[in-house]
């Protein structure tokens, strides 16, 4: 069973329509600002301090305010005053919803308790095949390919079903691939279509849709999935694996591999996995 985004879901049951989702969705993007950019905003970070900042903290997989007193960018005061700032600034799909008027509280509560009825009989009824939950490179891809999407791109993701990897689904898809090797051996490819792209390249690089050529959207995609690898290999590295990485490739992963279906509020993909 498929787990739905929460606009999705009242879109489906009918309380709200697709056009009242898409404003709301522009309204969060526009209120809920990353503490990189509160900084710049602030004058305390330069953008190019800024993207530098970001890109170090996807790479050590943590905290972006810890990276920036680390690096000497900021103080931890600075860190603490950002923090309360975003607090105060975040708001949810719900909460926008409601100020718009397309939908009140009572409804509103409502649809939360079935949405979240729903989505835990979903999980439930969702068992990974064998092959990916013994390979550990893989275990740690899927239980955290979510936290990075939305850590690199402030993108919501959903992992969707499981399914047999028979090749590329759509010609206009940007791919990937990373090879991984040591005491695992896996390849892992990424398809995603251009929204996507478009998703991730708004909250990660601040890019509208409308400059994201081809070029950046293969850039773009082999960078998610090199962070992704690179936090993995850093995770079990630890644990006292020997883990080396290859050099992200544009092109798709080679069938037969397992694949899980990837989803965002506009975006669909695929991640695959080939074992050696």
């Amino acid at each position: 069973m498929e787990i739905p985004f929460f606009g999705e879901w009242l879109v489906r049951v009918g309380a709200i329509d697709a056009k009242q989702l898409d404003a709301a969705i522009e309204q969060m993007r526009r209120v809920n600002r990353r503490l990189d950019d509160l900084a710049v905003a602030r004058g305390w970070l330069t953008p190019g301090q800024a993207r530098e900042l970001h890109r170090a903290q996807l790479k050590q997989d943590r905290l972006w305010g810890a990276v920036a007193v680390e690096t000497g960018l900021l103080e931890k005061d600075q860190v603490e005053e950002l923090l309360r700032e975003q607090g105060v600034r975040q708001v949810r799909l719900g909460q926008v919803l409601v100020e718009l008027g397309h939908i009140d509280e009572a409804c509103l509560g409502e649809q939360l308790d079935a949405f979240h009825h729903a989505a835990r009989i979903a999980m439930l009824s969702r068992v990974p095949p064998s092959g990916m939950s013994a390979c550990p490179i893989t275990r740690y891809v899927i239980e955290h390919v979510s936290e990075l999407s939305m850590r690199m791109g402030s993108l919501q993701l959903k992992l969707g079903s499981v399914e047999p990897w028979v090749g590329v689904h759509d010609a206009s898809s940007v791919v990937a691939r990373i090879s991984v090797t040591g005491d695992v051996s896996v390849t892992i490819g990424l398809e995603v279509d251009r929204a996507f792209c478009e998703e991730l390249a708004c909250g990660f690089m601040g890019i509208p849709a409308d400059e994201l050529d081809a070029h950046l959207r293969a850039d773009l995609l082999r960078e998610f999935l090199n962070v992704l690898a690179a936090n993995a290999r850093s995770a079990l590295t630890n644990l006292g694996s020997v883990i080396e990485l290859g050099v992200p490739q544009h092109g798709a992963l080679e069938p037969p591999a397992e694949a899980m279906a990837l989803r965002t509020p506009r975006g669909r993909g695929w991640i695959a996995f080939r074992y050696a």
